[in-house]
């Protein structure tokens, strides 16, 4: 890009390093007065914190790595998720694309899950590739 308008529409999406364009929050007006802090934790992961009655409340907005990225990039974007977590005072919301096809919901997966998924069934989720469950 040399800076000029352009009347060619670019599809970001389709560029190599669209990944990268981070996570965002976007706040009602009405609700700036509560809002205490935001933190940018990567390109990854950020956090709203909002007074609220009661306890603070945090929203945290995660994206995380989709298959095709190694398992340590996995890991490290869970452990990211799990230190943030421990360090929220108050109640919290976790939002955002976790890049997951769940198939079937076990019995003991319910109270995180909900009990309503669209997906192919325990018989695929046992039959898939190590490759596919990573």
């Amino acid at each position: 890009m040399d800076g000029k308008p352009s009347d060619a529409r670019v599809n970001y999406r389709l560029l190599p390093d669209f990944e990268a364009a981070g996570v965002g929050v976007v706040v009602r007006t009405t609700l700036l007065p509560s809002l205490h802090d935001i933190k940018q934790i990567n390109g990854r992961m950020i956090t709203g914190s909002f007074e609220a009655e009661g306890s603070p409340m945090t929203l945290i907005c995660a994206y995380a790595p989709h298959s095709g990225h190694s398992t340590e990039l996995k890991e490290e974007f869970y452990d990211q998720l799990s230190m943030e977590i421990s360090q929220t005072k108050g109640r919290y919301i976790i939002g955002g694309d976790f890049n997951a096809r769940l198939h079937y919901v076990r019995e003991h997966e319910k109270d995180v899950c909900g009990p309503f998924i669209i997906g192919r069934g325990n018989d695929y989720l046992n039959n898939m590739s190590d490759a596919v469950k990573e």
